[in-house]
């Protein structure tokens, strides 16, 4: 669906992206993370045919973003981080109009305006100011622009930025519905737990390069290769480590307050024989939980903090 090679961008002599390779399937929601300057804002500007590269190309539905760029156009909604709104116009005057600057026919859009606001649930400020609605109701509006003509592939750069934690579930369960109805979505944001629930795959930039990507699972694995295990004992946990320590599959046992944390390299159905051994020798367990970082202790782990 989105294909990115070698991708390189330069402002007045300073490579702002270098050679990034990115690839999305049909249906995919993209989490583009990392930190301010990382290029993100960049490599979506490239993609919404706004940017030339200073080396590289990219492909969206076969279609080459600078050599087919109107083309491309008509098949992308593009929201960027700021965009501007017509304080006066109505939420309804303010989505007609762009519906006209899609070249979207006055019969079609009089059909398409109220099922987009309805969808975006605004439909009852349909007659409302826009400089009268919250942030939270521009996020929306903003949206829904980029929604008016259809398209199959959503470019969206941080569209959850300065919402309150219901504004960014709402936007969030707007996402998953988008692509339940068979969108695309490259999605940009800082707000890292909630990229890890609905995004299929992630990437990871900066300073411009692309440090990893692949779906949640395969960025643990990279991060934390073995199983990291905790079990709870009822008291006197360090009792326990001289019997884990002889467990050939067991390294880095240690005691964090009552619990007993370890690494463990083997199969997850060998676990039953480390809680028997810990039981025949008198080990009183409470609980034993798979510890897996989540996807901002995998952002911090693999970044190094470095700005542009």
């Amino acid at each position: 669906m989105i294909r990115v090679e070698h991708f390189s961008h330069t402002y007045s002599r300073h490579e702002v992206v270098h050679n990034l390779d990115l690839m999305m399937e049909a249906h995919d929601i993209y989490g583009f993370i990392g930190p301010n300057g990382a290029g993100k804002t960049t490599t979506i500007r490239f993609l919404a045919t706004l940017l030339k590269p200073t080396r590289g190309q990219a492909t969206i539905y076969g279609l080459n973003v600078v050599e087919d760029r109107q083309e491309v156009r008509k098949i992308i909604g593009f929201m960027p981080d700021h965009f501007g709104i017509y304080p006066k116009m109505t939420v309804l005057q303010f989505l007609d109009f762009f519906g006209l600057a899609y070249h979207i026919p006055r019969t079609k859009r009089q059909q398409i305006l109220p099922q987009v606001m309805q969808l975006l649930d605004l439909y009852e400020y349909r007659n409302t100011p826009s400089e009268q609605l919250s942030r939270g109701m521009r996020q929306r509006l903003g949206l829904a622009r980029t929604l008016l003509h259809d398209p199959p592939v959503l470019l969206l750069d941080e569209p959850a930025s300065g919402l309150d934690p219901r504004g960014r579930r709402e936007i969030m369960e707007i996402l998953k519905e988008l692509q339940a109805m068979g969108k695309t979505i490259l999605v940009s944001s800082h707000i890292l737990s909630e990229l890890a629930i609905y995004c299929s795959r992630i990437g990871i930039l900066e300073t411009g390069q692309m440090i990893i990507q692949g779906t949640l699972q395969e960025l643990i694995q990279k991060v934390q290769p073995n199983k990291t295990l905790k079990i709870k004992i009822l008291q006197h946990p360090e009792t326990c480590l001289p019997i884990l320590r002889k467990v050939p599959d067991v390294s880095y046992a240690q005691v964090e307050g009552d619990w007993v944390m370890f690494q463990f390299a083997g199969k997850i159905s060998d676990m039953p024989n480390i809680i028997a051994l810990l039981t025949q020798n008198n080990i009183p367990i409470l609980e034993i939980h798979e510890s897996t970082p989540d996807l901002e202790e995998i952002f911090l782990h693999l970044t190094k903090g470095k700005t542009q």
